[in-house]
């Protein structure tokens, strides 16, 4: 039994030897050669919108793309890879790795059947009593930004780590983070714009002439509608 256990102790070394340098030798590989870790800070700076230099200059040109648009009409694909190319090359995402900014992408999910195009589930059909038909619920009207969609190809190996339901689960996180950061850039917007307007509002105010004191009443309902729309854009 002795010289059994001495083998059997033997072979345990081994493997765990030979596991330790197999180990060792798939992280490098991983981390060196494949850039795991640099992919994974990627997946942050855009999907999880912590580039903000960037994800500010894309907002910004989506909203003068889709101004005024009440469908996906009109909108393909080259157009957003258009624009994605453009805030990539005015920020400081322009400094990452060519291996990084060639699978960056962008998609509009306008297919039926694409699993990441409703973030809080597929809207259910319901039927109010047995003589009306079944109704959907999606609304007539899309808003182009409810397609917008940011991709981030990862490929093998590093796809055994990063896998498909990962990345599904981190598009359904940038979509509500972009959902967010749409409600964001406008509060902004808003607040420049009223900003602009009560400096107007002022400016006509001191120079009202003849016409002062119907301009100083006009200036007074609008300083009370900038104040409410201040209040109300705090709260939100």
């Amino acid at each position: 039994y002795g010289d059994e256990f001495q083998c059997v102790s033997t072979l345990h070394d081994v493997v765990s030897q030979s596991s330790e340098r197999i180990h060792s030798h798939i992280l490098d590989s991983l981390q060196n050669q494949h850039h795991l870790m640099r992919h994974l800070h990627a997946l942050k700076q855009f999907l999880f919108l912590g580039q903000g230099d960037f994800v500010s200059s894309f907002v910004e040109s989506l909203d003068a793309e889709f101004r005024g648009r009440t469908s996906t009409a009109g909108i393909y694909n080259h157009t957003l890879a258009s624009l994605l190319e453009g805030s990539l090359r005015t920020t400081n995402a322009r400094y990452l790795p060519n291996y990084v900014l060639r699978n960056l992408g962008v998609r509009l999910m306008i297919d039926e059947k694409d699993s990441d195009r409703y973030w809080m589930g597929q809207p259910s059909k319901t039927k109010s009593d047995e003589m009306t038909p079944w109704v959907d619920n999606e609304a007539s009207i899309q808003d182009p930004w409810d397609y917008v969609c940011i991709d981030y190809q990862i490929n093998s190996p590093l796809d055994a780590v990063v896998h498909d339901s990962a990345m599904s689960t981190y598009h359904h996180v940038f979509l509500f983070l972009f959902r967010l950061k749409r409600v964001e850039w406008m509060l902004n917007n808003s607040w420049r714009q009223s900003t602009a307007l009560n400096h107007s509002i002022l400016v006509e105010t001191k120079a009202g002439g003849a016409d002062a004191p119907a301009i100083s009443e006009a200036a007074e309902h609008s300083s009370y509608l900038l104040r409410r729309i201040s209040s109300t854009r705090q709260t939100m």
